[in-house]
């Protein structure tokens, strides 16, 4: 009864001056209830604004990462995401000035791949691969890219041999692709 209530609640105009009404109440399993409106009211906002803005494709493969990591904990901080990406990134070196290098940058900071069939879901968000340095293919090219991006080195997602790849320089100027997939071993 109470998810059939609140299923009606959330399709009410004036659920936020509700919530606003009840969500000081000293009964405690109503002020419950009403958090988890609110919670289900800011999810149904996040994920519009991702729908809207994919419809439109105008977010970039971070940017919706990022709301893919809100969307399954709203509780995620994407400027605390972003810091830890800034960390990463400001230990680049002059060195690391084609793809082939920050490749080699990222393995050196212990990332690696796990996209086995037993993976974690944390392995599928950004924030969790940037803390915990392990992650799915796409993700690690996600963060490839951004590296690359940020150190203006160009590089393009790709398929290769059937799996997400990305296409860059290697440090002696030719053609270098890395299967995220064996995303080491390039």
């Amino acid at each position: 009864i109470a998810s059939l209530t609140m299923e009606a609640m959330l399709k009410r105009p004036d659920v936020l001056d509700i919530i606003a009404s009840y969500q000081d109440s000293t009964d405690k399993n109503l002020r419950r209830r009403i958090q988890q409106l609110s919670s289900l009211l800011n999810l149904e906002k996040t994920l519009q604004h991702f729908k809207v803005h994919m419809a439109a494709n105008d977010l970039s493969v971070w940017e919706a990462a990022l709301l893919i990591d809100r969307l399954y904990d709203p509780q995620t901080n994407p400027k605390y995401v972003n810091n830890l990406f800034d960390e990463l990134q400001s230990r680049l070196t002059q060195q690391e000035n084609n793809l082939e290098n920050v490749n080699a940058y990222m393995a050196q900071q212990d990332f690696r791949l796990d996209d086995s069939a037993s993976a974690f879901l944390s392995t599928y968000l950004l924030g969790d691969v940037l803390d915990l340095r392990e992650g799915a293919s796409f993700i690690m090219g996600i963060i490839l890219h951004k590296l690359c991006s940020a150190k203006n080195i160009p590089c393009n997602f790709c398929i290769f041999n059937g799996h997400i790849g990305l296409l860059g320089e290697s440090n002696r100027g030719q053609q270098y692709i890395i299967d995220m997939c064996n995303h080491m071993n390039s």
